[in-house]
């Protein structure tokens, strides 16, 4: 149950309450009237009652819609007295507070927290000291980080965690605990502009949208994280959010697990259409990891603009008026993920922030796995190439490992893992590129339509304006030294299939991906085992009416791979176990 309401909730109580009364007086007024030649005692005493209660639904309508607006009203005189208010002054008086108090005051307070984040504070020597740290590399910035916040005294530095959220969240080496606080002023500091937005936004698709993000933000700031683990007992803590960022898709990092406990530390970095309002997704893929041994934190590492979705958001042609505008949406949106602009961006980020968390949480840091799905792989390779050391790397349905050599990676003789079952579309794009789109499309499509594979080539390098940054490097199964890990089967036996089964609980995946995490025992793919095929593009046909009645349909079928043997075949098949203990 939600600890607190806003004045939405507010409103919407209101017109429920009316809601009830009005189908009360409805529902049963033809009854009563049908009813009314017949005086019966026991009648008389139902209309009585029926009454009473519509006075009390009126009076208790009118109560809550006077709490509503004397909420809005006190809501815009708090907002209107702290935007008159100094910050310099206000800040000055924040700074004096207990940290303990001052936290609770700005996660309860919304619009506070709005102009705490936004505004500047004092200590801009330390400010300045903090911001150069930024262009360091990953190492030198953890180690200049670490070192200013340890001169700090504990109080004093959660205060000034607090009054500047937005920086702190950005050091990659503040203390976990302070980054936390921090965090939690900036999702108060969004739930208020949210709030604000929603008072004016009329019913509909968007007011719907701006429910579910608050929605979100209360649970972030009030609900617990609970693990399940595998010997029956449970814990719960609050979200532990390092980085929280509401801008375009949004950004996100969190801890799932016990850092003060772990001695195993593992990153996950979600794919293409990852962003805030899907954030849920992951955060429940990644939670069973860290429930299943008590030893390993996941750090769910959103911390960047990740490319969208092909269908994402798509606009009315009347916000297309151009070529320009047409090849920019189609390039930043329905084909975003073929290129490599947002892990060129994301790499160097996600370098500093593991760099940052093997300074801060060192017994867990000691023992570090990246793991990359999708999109996500690139953005770990990416980091690879931009300083990123860590003890693991796991390549997961991976679109690719960025670079062309490993060689390439600051450190080439890192542990790698790759994993893509055989039938999982991704290999479509794995380890491929512009330069040989024409072939790979030939191999898409039915013979009949060869001839015209350079032609859509050609003319979806036209649409996208260019095909520079198209690909992402080698391919992850194909990286020297890499250790492939077999894919399996679910608990019933069934073939783990496509690009994301590898997330279901219990699977042989699961078991390899915690393994690594965990630095235990692994299952290992025999490729000679295995063999697929690439189905082309075709048609499938439906007959709803049935041959006598017609009514025959087609619909496309996309291409798509076909596993044509597996050793699983044989049910008493088990794969080498490598141990990495």
């Amino acid at each position: 149950m939600r600890a607190s309401v806003d004045v939405g909730d507010l409103t919407e109580l209101a017109h429920a309450v009316g809601g009830v009364q009005a189908r009360l007086s409805e529902g049963t007024a033809v009854l009563l009237a049908a009813l009314g030649a017949a005086p019966v005692p026991a009648l008389v005493l139902a209309a009585r009652t029926r009454e009473t209660a519509l006075e009390a639904l009126s009076a208790l309508r009118s109560l809550v819609a006077l709490a509503a607006e004397s909420y809005a009203a006190t809501e815009a005189r708090v907002t209107q007295l702290v935007g008159s208010c100094s910050t310099r002054a206000m800040r000055g008086l924040l700074a004096q507070a207990d940290p303990a108090a001052l936290e609770r005051l700005l996660v309860s307070a919304p619009m506070l927290a709005r102009v705490v984040a936004a505004g500047q504070g004092e200590d801009q020597a330390l400010v300045d000291d903090l911001q150069r740290t930024l262009f360091l590399s990953p190492a030198a910035a953890a180690s200049a980080q670490a070192r200013l916040f340890a001169a700090m005294d504990p109080d004093e530095r959660r205060r000034f965690a607090l009054l500047h959220p937005g920086l702190v969240t950005s050091m990659s080496a503040a203390p976990t605990s302070d980054r936390f606080a921090a965090s939690r002023v900036l999702v108060a500091a969004d739930l208020g502009a949210l709030l604000q937005r929603r008072a004016s936004a009329e019913p509909g698709r968007v007011r719907d949208r701006l429910d579910a993000r608050i929605a979100m933000r209360h649970r972030l700031l009030e609900q617990q994280v609970t693990l399940r683990h595998p010997d029956g007992t449970t814990t719960s803590r609050p979200h532990q959010i390092l980085s929280f960022d509401p801008t375009g898709d949004g950004r996100i990092v969190e801890v799932i697990g016990d850092l003060d406990r772990a001695e195993h530390l593992a990153v996950f970095v979600p794919g293409t259409g990852s962003s805030l309002d899907r954030y849920s997704h992951s955060f429940d893929r990644m939670t069973p990891f860290a429930a299943a041994d008590a030893s390993l934190a996941v750090v769910l590492w959103q911390n960047a603009d990740h490319p969208d979705g092909p269908f994402d958001d798509p606009p009315s042609p009347a916000a297309l008026p151009s070529v320009a505008d047409v090849q920019r949406y189609a390039r930043e949106h329905v084909v975003a993920a073929a290129f490599r602009d947002s892990a060129d961006v994301a790499g160097p980020v996600l370098a500093a922030d593991v760099e940052g968390l093997r300074v801060v949480v060192p017994r867990a840091g000691a023992d570090l796995t990246v793991l990359g799905h999708s999109y996500g792989g690139s953005i770990v390779g990416a980091a690879e190439a931009n300083g990123m050391t860590v003890d693991r790397v796991v390549q997961v349905a991976s679109a690719g490992a960025y670079v062309a050599d490993v060689r390439d990676y600051a450190d080439p003789v890192a542990s790698r893992f790759s994993m893509t079952a055989y039938d999982d579309p991704i290999q479509l794009v794995q380890g491929h590129d512009a330069a040989d789109a024409t072939p790979r499309l030939r191999a898409m499509l039915p013979a009949p339509l060869d001839p015209i594979a350079p032609v859509v080539t050609a003319v979806a390098s036209l649409v996208v304006g260019g095909t520079g940054q198209v690909g992402h490097g080698l391919d992850p199964d194909l990286l020297p030294g890499v250790v492939r890990l077999d894919t399996g089967v679910h608990d019933d036996g069934t073939l783990v299939r496509g690009h994301s089964e590898m997330f279901e609980p219990g699977s042989t995946a699961w078991r390899n991906l915690l393994g690594v995490m965990t630095q235990g025992e692994v299952s290992v793919l025999q490729p000679q085992l295995w063999s697929s095929h690439l189905d082309p593009l075709g048609a499938a046909v439906t007959l709803p009416g049935g041959v006598v009645l017609g009514g025959t349909t087609m619909h496309p079928l996309p291409p798509r791979y076909v596993v044509d043997h597996s050793p699983y075949d044989d049910p008493t098949y088990r794969p080498p176990v490598l141990d990495l203990g």
